[in-house]
């Protein structure tokens, strides 16, 4: 049985009233394939996430309602990440900049939402102009309270960079594309990676035929040490199967299928980082997305 809200639950847990609009991981609104009345909102998988990953205490709850009253409902971005090799979950929120809706958003507004709880470095030097920026952390930042890890990504480039303080690493140089016309750009993007150039069945493995077909984008990223690959706004019982193909916790798998008709008005988001272990593709990290 699907776990379901209290009465005591946080509004950001709340069934979702019937107007309700939903977004994917670039805070870009969709059609939702189903009605959203009264059923349950993305952050429910996050609340979720959060039991199974030994986030308990009242950090992770309180920090999303902090957000949500510091920059109103439905602006945030959440993703929670599973190491395959340690099994240990963690997540990392996501800030997405309109300059014509939300000019009010900075690196020290969030880092101030966030500050009883986790420590955000606001970057002292001028930001380039940036399109959005994310912090992650852990389930040991969040006991702290430690310090999560700010990633800025730049207006033009599709460059991603680590802030730590004044200290800036380039971490990420993504592209998105559309696989319903331009799959030979997703294919030629991939012969450029340098872990996910791969064909014959192991291509297969990078882009499974049921998120290639349901997926309204894919994006493809070289970063440090691994290549990574995402697809938004695929269907719940195709993000069921793509997490279990990559090992979540069958706990997790069990509420998502339980709770399938009350998700059924969301496309998810959903990716992982590959690299080439002795020659093979190794499947080394992923993730799955929603917002609040």
């Amino acid at each position: 049985m699907a776990h379901e809200p209290t009465t005591s639950a946080p509004d950001w847990l709340a069934p979702l009233a019937p107007t309700e609009r939903p977004f994917d991981y670039c805070l870009l609104p969709y059609e939702p394939p189903a009605s959203p009345d009264h059923k349950l909102p993305s952050a429910w998988a996050l609340a979720r996430t959060h039991a199974l990953g030994g986030a308990t205490g009242p950090a992770a709850g309180a920090m999303v309602g902090a957000l949500r009253e510091a920059l109103g409902p439905g602006r945030t971005v959440w993703g929670a990440k599973l190491d395959a090799t340690s099994g240990e979950l963690s997540w990392e929120l996501y800030f997405y900049r309109n300059p014509h809706q939300h000019p009010d958003l900075s690196v020290a507004r969030v880092a101030a939402a966030l500050a009883p709880w986790l420590r955000v470095r606001v970057p002292s030097r001028e930001l380039p102009p940036w399109l959005m920026f994310s912090v992650a952390f852990d389930r040991a930042a969040l006991a702290g309270p430690g310090e999560g890890e700010l990633t800025v990504y730049v207006a033009e480039g599709n460059l991603a960079y680590r802030y730590a303080g004044d200290e800036v690493e380039l971490r990420n140089h993504y592209l998105f594309l559309d696989p319903r016309g331009q799959i030979e750009q997703v294919l030629t993007r991939l012969r450029h990676l340098v872990h996910a150039s791969v064909s014959g069945p192991a291509l297969a493995t990078l882009l499974p035929p049921g998120p290639m077909r349901e997926a309204r984008h894919i994006c493809c990223a070289a970063k440090r040490h691994h290549d990574a690959i995402y697809f938004s706004r695929v269907r719940g019982p195709q993000l069921v199967a793509e997490l279990r193909r990559l090992g979540w916790p069958p706990e997790l798998l069990a509420d998502l299928e339980a709770a399938a008709p009350r998700l059924d008005h969301l496309l998810w988001d959903y990716g992982y980082d590959v690299r080439r272990v002795d020659g093979a593709l190794a499947f080394e990290r992923s993730g799955f997305y929603g917002y609040f």
